[in-house]
């Protein structure tokens, strides 16, 4: 009995395997990158960080209207904070960030998606591999980004209206 309960899951694995790969989604606990979350504004990640190296600017049109914002600038990471709902983007720039969930800059697929519980296989044929944020009211999502199959850089974002 005890080989049958253990036995079950497996077939569940395979079968979700199989057909696809598995898709994890990123604990909300821990999502932040350079100690900046979805949860700050542009005040507290100046505070936070210091007077960014550069400030710059984008504009944006969708289905919803026009939208702006501006982006700060730090040696290891970018900011992206839209006029109206805050930070929207918190991306890694290069070596020296911390990472969400442990992560480290050169870690290979496989490091990563056993730090993570997601299959290898969700990596796309450009490096990238993007999971849903668990539990989330918004729909936030962390994109990891692979280079030569060695992490590159992380990106957090803030998808939707």
């Amino acid at each position: 009995m005890k080989l049958a309960g253990a036995l079950i899951p497996l077939l569940f694995l395979h079968a979700a395997h199989a057909s696809g790969p598995l898709r994890a989604c990123g604990a909300q606990k821990g999502l932040s990158i350079g100690g900046i979350g979805l949860v700050d504004n542009r005040a507290s990640a100046i505070a936070k960080l210091g007077k960014p190296k550069r400030i710059g600017s984008y504009r944006g049109e969708d289905d919803g209207g026009v939208y702006t914002g501006s982006v700060l600038v730090y040696p290891q990471l970018e900011i992206n904070v839209d006029a109206s709902r805050g930070i929207e983007r918190i991306a890694s720039l290069g070596a020296g960030a911390t990472l969400p969930y442990g992560l480290k800059q050169g870690m290979s697929v496989q490091q990563t998606a056993d730090t993570l519980h997601f299959m290898p296989e969700g990596v796309d044929g450009d490096g990238a591999a993007v999971l849903p944020v668990c539990q989330s009211d918004s729909d936030a999502e962390v994109r990891l980004h692979f280079k030569r199959g060695a992490l590159e850089s992380v990106e957090i974002i803030e998808v939707g209206p």
